[in-house]
């Protein structure tokens, strides 16, 4: 139920930034989908970030016996997503990077004062 719940949340943001409502067993494993460019590039960040860290999670409660809550979790997940806003900034520059991470959308999303100012 643990990965669900983090699927799930995770799945508010995917559905803004790519448009994709539901991961299949293709689209996770063979990559067959409709999306191409930089919202596939964006659609497969945002699902590495989840498998990542949802395997730091399961890590850290197996060899530390701490339980990572749900919300921890998720915002570890947009953490590292947001070191590849930061990068996308410095290459394509905050307005191009403003159309490719859709940052304004992130706020119906996520909790609003998550949202640091200078990516406005």
């Amino acid at each position: 139920m643990y990965a669900k719940e983090v699927w799930k949340r995770m799945g508010k943001l995917m559905k803004e930034l790519t448009g994709v409502q539901i991961l299949t067993f293709n689209m996770m494993s063979y990559g067959l989908c409709n999306i191409e460019g930089k919202q596939a590039r964006i659609l497969w960040l945002l699902v590495s970030c989840v498998k990542e860290v949802l395997w730091d999670v399961r890590n850290i409660l197996i060899f530390n016996k701490t339980v990572i809550e749900v919300n921890e979790c998720v915002n570890m997940i947009r953490g590292k997503l947001f070191l590849y806003v930061l990068c996308d900034q410095k290459t394509f520059g905050k307005i191009d990077a403003q159309g490719i991470w859709k940052f304004k959308k992130w706020i119906k999303v996520l909790d609003p004062g998550l949202i640091i100012s200078f990516l406005y």
